[in-house]
């Protein structure tokens, strides 16, 4: 049956024949040619890891690098040639000749089309332009049979920088979410001028599509699991999967969504922390908010005597330089007020501290590991969301710890 169909695919002109190539005839040859391309761009761009048994997609550091340095400075990024290089020799080593032939077509077209290839001869005057069309479509099928697999490599590294035009910048820092998949096919279909679902860069099981889209779209359920503890019960927090699985909050797999998780953290709960610590030091010690002024300060550097706000961006700024892995840091707090004419001073310092943890779950024979937050002892899941009495019991340890400071020196 295939043979039959592969006859019914050929077609009676033949080279004899010399039938001129038409617009339309040109512009299908040159969309199966990007076709066949199709495959090396699944290759370099996807890359795919595995989380509770399910495949997901991201893209891969090669499609990343190549996508910045296209995107900064309109070239190949030079750590990448060699590792490219071998996967496109190895891809075109696999490709049948009517492949390759379509493909130096493509390619050697563009030449033409750009007017770079082919040069008229001296005195343009001295031919019609039908004899220089003539001419120029001889060369051009001499140029095709020439081609060698090696230049053809080359034009298709070059093609490779299209990945400007398939992927974002967004893609290559987080999760692909539902949305950004059918982006990135909508922009593949673009680029092979085909209708939207016809033919895809990111290839996702309809099973695993159905999973993926009901984790990630809707509203997740929070369970908890019980710790085995020499202290009591204890429990961790963690999502209710669709299939009636559960993953642990703050079990991050990717760099990228760790550091975008704990900024959220730092931007939502500490800093809602730290804003209702300063209303109960303003009302117990009678002070203004100015009165108030911190230290943030990390394994690498400080910034002294600043607001609340710019403390925040200053932790956030860090982990994004740095990432949630490298955070070790603190505040020292300093408080001042006058009283008959004196001045007194007096503060606190926090440490606050973003680890990889493991935990062993009553009903579960291996350990589960969670990346948390610790402020001072005080120990967080980075995906959780702080409780009302989490945020009291915070409040109430660094108010203690301030108190503390000023009881020691000036008494009640």
């Amino acid at each position: 049956m295939s043979q039959f169909h592969h006859i019914r695919l050929k077609s009676g002109v033949r080279t004899p024949h010399q039938v001129p190539m038409r617009e339309a005839w040109t512009f299908a040859i040159n969309k199966q040619a990007r076709l066949i391309l199709v495959p090396l761009f699944r290759r370099l761009i996807v890359d795919w890891y595995v989380e509770d048994g399910v495949k997901f997609p991201m893209i891969s550091n090669m499609a990343a690098n190549i996508f910045r340095r296209v995107v900064d400075f309109g070239d190949f990024p030079v750590d990448e040639l060699i590792p490219v290089r071998k996967i496109i020799k190895d891809f075109v080593h696999t490709l049948k000749p009517s492949d390759l032939e379509l493909l130096k077509f493509y390619f050697l077209g563009s030449e033409l089309e750009e007017n770079r290839l082919f040069q008229h001869k001296q005195n343009p005057d001295l031919n019609s332009l039908e004899e220089n069309l003539v001419e120029d479509g001889r060369i051009f099928l001499e140029q095709i049979s020439a081609f060698p697999d090696e230049k053809l490599e080359s034009y298709i590294l070059q093609e490779l920088t299209e990945i400007e035009n398939i992927i974002s910048s967004g893609d290559c820092l987080n999760y692909l979410k539902v949305d950004d998949i059918i982006r990135i096919n909508e922009n593949l279909s673009e680029y092979l001028d085909m209708p939207y679902r016809e033919i895809a860069l990111i290839e996702v099981p309809a099973e695993e599509w159905d999973y993926w889209e009901r984790v990630y779209e809707e509203e997740r359920k929070t369970i908890g699991k019980k710790l085995n503890s020499d202290d009591g019960p204890e429990w961790l927090e963690c999502w209710l999967l669709p299939d009636g699985s559960f993953k642990v909050k703050g079990d991050l797999y990717l760099p990228e969504t760790r550091d975008n998780t704990a900024k959220k953290w730092i931007h939502e709960d500490l800093e809602s922390v730290l804003v209702m610590l300063e209303t109960r030091l303003i009302e117990a010690y009678g002070i203004r908010e100015q009165d108030i002024n911190y230290t943030f300060f990390t394994k690498r550097k400080n910034l002294e005597n600043v607001d609340l706000s710019t403390g925040m961006n200053f932790f956030k700024d860090h982990i994004e330089q740095y990432g949630a892995d490298d955070f070790e840091s603190g505040i020292k707090y300093h408080l001042v007020r006058e009283v008959r004419g004196d001045h007194q001073i007096w503060g606190a310092q926090t440490s606050i501290i973003i680890k990889k943890q493991f935990f062993e779950l009553e009903d579960q024979m291996d350990l589960v590991s969670a990346w948390v937050i610790y402020v001072d002892k005080e120990v967080f899941q980075l995906e959780s969301q702080l409780s009302m009495r989490e945020m009291e019991r915070v409040i109430q340890m660094l108010f203690d710890k301030i108190n503390k400071d000023y009881l020691k020196h000036y008494g009640n």
